[in-house]
Formats: structure tokens, sequence, C-alpha cells
């Protein structure tokens, strides 16, 4: 904790954790850099299973960036990276790996709704670190990506990933190495390759009935949730709805683990009205309060 406090806190300060709203009268009445900015949440464990603590590091990067780069828009380059880190001490503390997140490596849209969480659980001795994100516009695209940390370094083990695309089409991805990404939360990228995901199931039939398609929907998800459990995970395609601004469904909601300790580190959601041009972070959340004291 002493180099947390006298040198990552003063290089990279903390992320607040109040909702903000700001309506866009041009540009000087947006997001301010320093919004996005800081140490969001940490958590020691051991992560690699040597039987020493390493510390895990949420953290959302503007460094460089002034007010008119955070505004534009992703494909050029916009937004707040948020960075996953894992720091060793071994007589002396080292950054090990450092990760720009796939799927948020640009936080901040100007679309509709978005949700990112980051969780660790272990299944057979073994640590996992999850980062859970959802996306909504015209489609609702849910993904999963779970990390080990070995040898020094944030490996990929697996990817999920639940598509619903308007009222017929709705599949399962899975990924057993890093997708191609590019934009936050559209997981998956679907290039001539399809970006590192395969189809594992899916229905497209545009002539089925209510019921049908409901049918297929419970289908999907159980095949989803067997996926899942694998890794030692218990999911539920739950999501939000964003009446009033109202969250109905953060990570902690939504996964739990078969050995009964999964602990959330950090949840982010944000979305965008476009009747008000309102952005709203609606919650940058430290469940732990593992930062609270430097808040």
């Amino acid at each position: 904790m002493e180099y947390l406090e006298e040198e990552l806190i003063p290089e990279y300060g903390v992320m607040p954790v109040d909702e903000i709203c700001k309506t866009s009268n041009g540009m000087d009445a947006w997001l301010e850099p320093t919004d996005l900015q800081g140490i969001l949440a940490i958590e020691i464990d051991d992560y690699d299973g040597d039987g020493k603590h390493e510390m895990l590091l949420i953290r959302g990067t503007c460094e460089g960036m002034d007010k008119q780069e955070l505004f534009s828009s992703d494909d050029q380059g916009g937004g707040a990276r948020i960075n996953m880190e894992m720091y060793e001490c071994d007589g002396s503390v080292k950054l090990a790996d450092s990760r720009e997140l796939i799927p948020c490596g640009k936080y901040r849209v100007t679309y509709h709704e978005v949700q990112t969480g980051f969780f660790t659980y272990s299944n057979d001795g073994t640590v996992y670190i999850g980062i859970d994100s959802n996306f909504i516009m015209n489609e609702t695209i849910t993904t999963l990506a779970l990390y080990q940390y070995r040898d020094e370094a944030f490996q990929y083990v697996k990817g999920f990933c639940r598509r619903r695309q308007g009222s017929c089409y709705e599949a399962i991805l899975t990924a057993d190495s890093e997708p191609e990404q590019t934009n936050i939360t559209f997981a998956p990228t679907f290039t001539e390759d399809s970006g590192g995901w395969s189809i594992l199931e899916d229905y497209d039939d545009e002539q089925a009935s209510d019921s049908e398609l409901e049918e297929n929907a419970l289908r999907l998800n159980e095949i989803y949730y067997e996926q899942l459990k694998t890794y030692g995970l218990n999911g539920k395609d739950v999501r939000l709805l964003w009446g009033e601004r109202q969250w109905d469904a953060r990570t902690a909601d939504i996964y739990t683990s078969g050995e009964g300790n999964l602990k959330v580190m950090a949840s982010i959601a944000e979305c965008y009205e476009y009747s008000t041009s309102t952005e709203c972070h609606l919650f940058r959340e430290d469940p732990a309060g593992s930062l609270d004291a430097y808040r």
C-alpha cells in the first residue's frame, strides 16, 4: 500500500465514483479528461499461485489527451482508455504487465448504453480475472473475457459472446485467443475471419412466431450458461433497463462462482440520451471500497 500511496496515486490520481451527467452545448459543456482519469479499484491476492501477493489495478487514462481528443468519436481515436495492470513485489515493486482492455479500450461512446465490469474468482485452484461487457444500440452484445496471470503476464483464457440482433437473430460465439477489437464493446468485431470469434450456435428465422423466438432464446441462453460453467461460473443473461437512468443489473448481480468466491472489483456504466444530448456516466463503482480512503 505504501507504493500505491507514494507512487501510483500521486502519478495517476483516483477516479471518483459519483454520477456524471453533462448536456452538450458544444464541446465546452461536455466531459473533461479528468472525469475519466485515475485509478478506479485495486485488489491484492496471489494471482499466479506462487505464494506471494500481487496487486491488480484498474485505471482510466487520458494522459496527453486534451478535451478535443476526448470529445472526438471512437473511430477518430477519442475516449479514455481503461487499463488492467499487475504489480509484483519482490523486495521492490514493479509493474509486471499492463493491458489496454478488450472490449473496453476506448471508454466513451455517443451511441446508446454501455456497461463494463471487472471481477475475480477462483476455480479448482486457479484464479481468473473476468471482464464483462454489455452494449445496447440496435442490437445487444454481451461479452465475457477470462484471463489468468502466469509468468508475470496476463494470459487470455477464453472469450464468450451472447449476441441478439433485432427480433430474429441470436448467436453464441466463443474465442480461444484474444479477438481483434477496435471499438468499445462492439464485440465481436466481425471481419472476414470473424475477428477471432467462432459461432458456437445461432438461430435466424424472420418467419418465426413470437413463441418460437422465445423458445430458441431460452435454448441459446442455456447453452451459454453451460459454457460458463466449464470455467466455474454461473451466469444469467439479465441486463439493463434505463428508465430514469436507474440501473437494474450491475456486474455483481450477473455472475456467481461455483465456489462462492467471486469478487467484483469495479463497474462502469454510460449512456447517451439523444433527446437531451446528455452524456451520462451512471456510475464508476468500486464495490469493495478499495480506494475510498483516497477519494
